[in-house]
């Protein structure tokens, strides 16, 4: 979960830079580079951090109690559709659980490089 975070994070950033100012990739990371550097890449870390473990340990807690409260064998494992109803509530509480901080993350992470952005959780949510 959080050895994702600091690998996957630059590509989100890079994502979500691109998406919400409409510039071309190769722009985004030169620019990106350029203004802010090796940190640049890394904004918002702290929301990844922190959505990544609140969604990864809901979704869990949350699947587990599925699995508890569905009737299946005796002893055995719970079928396919068991578990798709187990997983689908799980993942729809945990999204909704992370979403304040996926909105928090596009807006401290948006602004193109160089830009002034928040940089409080609490000022941007």
């Amino acid at each position: 979960g959080m050895s994702s975070t600091v690998v996957l994070h630059p590509f989100l950033v890079f994502k979500t830079v691109q998406q919400a100012n409409r510039i071309p990739a190769a722009e985004v990371a030169q620019e990106l580079m350029r203004r802010e550097g090796f940190r640049g890449w890394y904004r918002a870390a702290h929301v990844g951090l922190l959505r990544n473990a609140l969604q990864i340990g809901t979704y869990f807690a949350v699947y587990d109690e599925m699995k508890a409260l569905i009737p299946g064998p005796t002893g055995g494992a719970l079928g396919f559709a068991a578990n798709m109803v187990a997983g689908g509530v799980a993942g729809g509480v945990c999204w909704t659980a992370v979403m304040p901080l996926v909105a928090t993350f596009s807006r401290l992470a948006g602004p193109a490089p160089g830009k002034r952005r928040g940089t409080s959780m609490v000022t941007v949510m």
